[in-house]
């Protein structure tokens, strides 16, 4: 009877044991694998407020004075369009609301935003944020004092519960224009994309208990972790190639090209992907910058504030492999993956816009011009009226 009890208690500790070991490791995986979804989501929504930023032209925002004047002005609604169309792209995320904001005596003050003026949460040029919590000010803030991206959240007002990314809006020089560009994602699609990444894990969780077998247990989540491992990678290979952006990678310590996706080869008139990855940056770079800074030399320093900030945006002058140069907005974005760093880098041609740029100056040149041309023909025109009426008067005395 003491061999049977002895026996009994011991598969009964054991089933402890394995029950406690399954239950706390059931339990670190559903909430490691919700704090996991939490900072991709935020890591995604950081990325999508960049590249949101990105696409804006920095120029347009200077002639904002984020009061009701800005209504009539074209930037106002060119901007306002802009992120109308970003936000309707972007529902499938989340995205609820994309806008520009200031801070003036210490208050948040709205600018143009992406809901239509009929439609609800329209903020006017102007508006204050008087329900920003003292967190959501600091945030703004700091953006605007560091220049670089901060999330905050969940916050509520009186529109909803919100996470957002506030983005600082820099000018040609990468220099805080002191307008930060917002993004709210809706705290409700927040959670349901966090408990969907539990789900998964929970339903594990349940399954061993029921199964009572560590091996199980350990041979699903490796076998769900693969799956999961391949899914991200076909869906970031599907982003890669299909990108209209020119997206490619680059390693230390040389910092040459990895890899490059089809907008790449495009981009820079290159045969394919193994010639691209046989160059580096200088190939594809003048001698020289429009500042006169060598372009190895400038690179270099890009390449080490993205890796010391996490990411860099900027302008520079690229050349084709075998062809002419042309301008471009920069976006190096730190990524690591399994103890390895490398850049990200996504490159847009903006020749259209500066060739646009160039033919607005000219063209406001020619109207002074001919402003200053019709002041001084009017004033010619008053002084000869003026010598006309003097000799009449002399005329009338004789």
């Amino acid at each position: 009877m003491n061999m049977v009890f002895f026996k009994l208690k011991s598969k009964i500790f054991s089933f402890i044991s394995i029950f406690l070991i399954i239950l706390i490791s059931g339990y670190l995986s559903v909430y490691f694998s919700g704090k996991k979804a939490e900072q991709d989501i935020k890591n995604n929504l950081q990325y999508y407020g960049e590249v949101s930023n990105a696409a804006i032209n920095h120029i347009d925002t200077r002639s904002l004075f984020f009061t009701k004047d800005d209504l009539t002005k074209d930037s106002y609604i060119a901007l306002s369009d802009h992120l109308q169309r970003i936000a309707q792209a972007s529902k499938n995320f989340g995205v609820r609301w994309i806008y520009l904001m200031k801070v003036k005596n210490g208050d948040i003050v709205f600018g143009p935003d992406s809901v239509l003026p009929q439609d609800y949460g329209h903020s006017q040029p102007g508006d204050i944020y008087t329900e920003a919590s003292q967190e959501e000010l600091q945030s703004v803030l700091k953006v605007i004092e560091t220049g670089e991206s901060s999330t905050v959240g969940p916050y509520s007002d009186r529109w909803g519960t919100w996470i957002s990314i506030n983005v600082p809006v820099k000018d040609e020089n990468n220099i805080n224009t002191g307008v930060v560009l917002g993004v709210d994602i809706d705290y409700k699609y927040f959670q349901s994309q966090v408990l969907s990444k539990q789900i998964l894990p929970a339903s594990i969780f349940l399954s061993l208990i029921v199964l009572f077998s560590i091996t199980g247990m350990y041979l699903f989540v490796v076998d769900k972790k693969n799956r999961q491992i391949q899914e991200n990678e076909l869906r970031f290979r599907n982003f890669y190639d299909k990108n209209s952006d020119a997206i490619m990678t680059l390693e230390p310590p040389f910092w040459n090209f990895t890899s490059g996706n089809p907008a790449s080869i495009k981009l820079f008139a290159i045969n394919n992907e193994k010639e691209f990855i046989s160059l580096s940056p200088g190939d594809l770079s003048p001698e020289k910058q429009p500042d006169g800074s060598l372009s190895s030399d400038l690179a270099k320093l890009m390449i080490q504030k993205a890796m010391e900030r996490g990411s860099n945006l900027f302008e520079w002058v690229h050349k084709k492999y075998k062809g002419e140069s042309f301008p471009a907005i920069v976006l190096l974005s730190k990524v690591e993956v399994k103890d390895k760093e490398f850049l990200l880098a996504t490159v847009r041609d903006v020749s259209v816009q500066k060739k646009q740029e160039q033919e607005l100056k000219r063209k406001t040149k020619e109207l002074e011009e001919l402003n200053s041309f019709m002041v001084g023909r009017e004033l010619k025109m008053i002084e000869l009226k003026k010598e006309i009426e003097k000799l009449k008067t002399n005329e009338n005395k004789i």
